[in-house]
């Protein structure tokens, strides 16, 4: 992203992190457009019993939404949210259609 931002932007409307270590303060280097973009194009799923996407918040306004993967077991996070990330996508992508237009 920061090598290469407006393409980054342009092209992609859909990350879907697992169980993440990234700091995205650390990934922007501070830069506001770059945080409101992670903001409204990321979302990581992270481990917890919690029902599958129920919010369990983030750790500071840049990151992006947190939601649970329904497992506390790291080698069954993927396949436990697997369909919700695709479904994320799918919304991500009309939104992101919609405001090409």
């Amino acid at each position: 992203l920061m090598q290469r931002t407006l393409e980054v932007m342009n092209k992609v409307y859909a990350v879907a992190l697992i169980d993440s270590k990234h700091y995205m303060k650390h990934q922007t280097q501070g830069n506001s457009e770059e945080q409101t973009w992670i903001w409204k194009h990321c979302q990581e799923w992270v481990l917890n019993s919690k029902p599958i996407d129920k919010s369990v918040g983030y750790l500071v306004k840049m990151d992006c939404p947190i939601v649970s993967t329904r497992s506390e077991k790291y080698n069954m996070a993927p396949s436990s949210s697997l369909q919700s990330i695709f479904k994320s996508k799918n919304s991500m992508k009309k939104i992101h259609e919609l405001t090409l237009k």
